[in-house]
This record gives structure tokens, sequence and C-alpha cells, in this order.
């Protein structure tokens, strides 16, 4: 038996792309500087060079960027992959309504839409 294509609670979220496989993982970060506690970046960056401390944080945030596996399986940080699903929702949506609106104006000039 297949998984189930819509959660039981939320029928609108779908759990997987058919024919993708997605993987979750939170390791999936890349170190981003903060630099907005430093009065100014420039002056900053050239201290910082020549050794000063500056108050710069470093803040581990979502990798924006997914890896394939050798079997085909896309892995991402879970905001990545949220991400994605609604890009690709909106898509799918855009597209439909794309070809509800060419079944209309086929049928409104009499000719078969398909």
């Amino acid at each position: 038996m297949s998984a189930p294509f819509f959660d039981a609670v939320r029928l609108t979220k779908p759990l997987f792309v058919p024919g993708i496989r997605l993987v979750a993982s939170d390791v999936m970060t890349v170190l981003f500087e903060d630099w907005s506690g430093v009065r100014s970046p420039s002056r900053a960056r050239r201290r910082r060079a020549r050794g000063h401390r500056q108050n710069i944080r470093f803040r581990q945030i979502a990798d924006p960027k997914m890896i394939q596996g050798p079997d085909g399986t896309l892995y991402g940080h879970p905001h990545t992959i949220a991400r994605v699903e609604r890009e690709l929702a909106a898509e799918m949506k855009r597209r439909s309504q794309s070809m509800r609106e060419h079944a209309v104006t086929s049928a409104l000039m009499g000719r078969n839409p398909w």
C-alpha cells in the first residue's frame, strides 16, 4: 500500500511530491556573518584584517541549496524544503488555472481544447 498523498489533519498539505523524494535534514546549514552590530562595515572589515575584535555575530542559517543523492533523493533543510513545496504548489496552481482558461477559450471558439 502506498503512502497517503494528503495529511489526515490538513488535507491541503501534500506530504511528498510524486516522483521526487525529499528528505529534511537539520544539519543542512551554512555559517552567516551578521554585520548589523557594527557602525561601519568597511571600517570594521579593515580593522578585523588587522586583528581587532569586531561586533560580528556568527549564525547558522538554513542552506538555500539542496543536495541530490545517488538515488535521486533530494536532501535539504526543512525551511528550504517548505519553500520548494510552496513554489511547486504555486506553479501547479498557475498551470492548472492556465489550462482551465485555455479550455474555456477553446470551448467558446468551438475548438477541441485537447
